[in-house]
């Protein structure tokens, strides 16, 4: 037995409870999920979070009803949006809390075999996925900025079934450790917390407990079309407001050194290329003089010419790495789902998502900065504000 939570993103007022409920909770898990049919679901609707983030409040707001369901796989969809509640009162036979975001696109068999792949390691303290953005056919670079956010980290989830992340939209937990708060995560979430997974790594980290994120666990995650430069600030503000949320000082060192070396990293990228096209303007400029063309070319900038060189034959076999890596996480797609509409690496605008890639890491600074120079940030119509890393006050916006 295990208790199943979806954190649901989009809940409108106008729509009936019901509907969405086998909408988005009983059709795409229990038919794709490899556990059967689900044979009863019911919607819980938590109370507003008021010192912790609404995701968090409603994982705890489902606690007090899992023990009422009966089915041996007890499905919740927490509304209004997304997860904190479950864990204290679920049947003393469930032995595992999955935690799903809506938006996922699962695989046959998925959540059977990420439960199995637990159970087989005893070592193991729990299971995460991580996934992958597709774009919609034509999306706009914004969209392709987005994307190329998560990449990186997309190389340190799949290097080894190990990891030392841990991804909120697929977070597979020991309903016991959760119910007794052995390592501290549920403390840490009700006291403040932000980020729900990276308060969980973080414990996880600290108690030296192993995290697996098994090979099959990666799913397609579908991007909208069209951001607008307000809806990607933000994005991106949120992204990086985690990383000055913390339960405990080692949590604040690991966390703040993250996001220097992100920052760090990201203007070491983008300042080559900005400093070729800068050259290339010069050298423009001097071929339009003739004879002064050559003095220029083979003079003092020979050293830097060589250096740019390097950069572009280093981007290339980026550009090259990044495609094949596309295309074996498309494979692994459409072996783990074969009956899935094919994604292929050429549907990818490679030069806008380069482009994206350049203005995303050009960005990234400077939102770093206002990360730790702002204590706030809007999330789903609801403003945050933090101090001392954890989150004090809550404010709902006005529709």
């Amino acid at each position: 037995m295990w208790t199943l939570l979806v954190k649901y993103n989009k809940i409108h007022p106008y729509e009936d409870m019901d509907v969405i409920c086998e909408r988005a909770l009983l059709n795409p898990v229990g038919q794709s999920s490899g556990l059967g049919s689900i044979a009863s679901a019911r919607i819980v609707t938590a109370p507003h979070a008021t010192r912790c983030s609404q995701k968090i409040a409603n994982l705890q707001a489902l606690s007090t009803s899992i023990g009422r369901l009966q089915s041996e796989v007890t499905c919740i969809l927490s509304s209004p949006l997304q997860r904190k509640a479950g864990v204290r009162a679920a049947r003393p036979g469930h032995k595992w809390v999955l935690c799903l975001d809506d938006d996922i696109e699962l695989h046959p068999r998925s959540l059977a075999d990420l439960v199995a792949a637990a159970e087989a390691d005893p070592a193991a303290f729990m299971a995460t996925g991580y996934p992958l953005d597709i774009p919609p056919p034509g999306a706009g670079l914004l969209t392709y900025a987005v994307l190329v956010y998560h990449l990186p980290l997309l190389i340190g989830f799949s290097l080894r079934a190990r990891a030392a992340f841990v991804w909120g939209g697929c977070m597979l937990l020991p309903l016991a450790h959760l119910r007794a708060d052995t390592y501290g995560i549920m403390a840490a979430w009700e006291h403040g917390g932000y980020s729900d997974d990276l308060i969980v790594a973080a414990q996880c980290n600290r108690h030296g407990l192993r995290i697996l994120c098994p090979a099959f666990a990666l799913f397609p995650q579908w991007l909208d079309g069209t951001y607008s430069p307000t809806r990607y600030w933000n994005y991106l503000r949120r992204q990086l407001y985690v990383m000055d949320t913390y339960a405990c000082a080692a949590a604040r060192r690991t966390n703040h050194a993250m996001l220097a070396l992100h920052a760090c990293l990201s203007w070491a990228f983008v300042a080559p290329a900005v400093l070729a096209a800068l050259q290339s303007f010069v050298a423009a400029g001097w071929l339009l003089q003739g004879s002064k063309a050559g003095s220029y070319l083979e003079g003092g900038c020979a050293r830097a010419n060589a250096a740019l060189a390097v950069y572009a034959a280093a981007c290339a076999v980026a550009h090259c790495a990044l495609v094949w890596m596309t295309s074996v996480v498309l494979e692994l797609f459409a072996a783990l789902s074969p009956g899935a509409p094919a994604l292929r690496a050429r549907d990818f605008t490679w030069p806008r998502l380069w482009v994206g890639f350049l203005l995303n890491n050009a960005a990234l600074p400077v939102a770093a900065v206002a990360t730790l120079a702002l204590p706030g940030v809007v999330w789903s119509g609801v403003r945050y504000r933090k101090r001392g890393g954890r989150v004090v006050r809550v404010e709902r916006l006005a529709a």
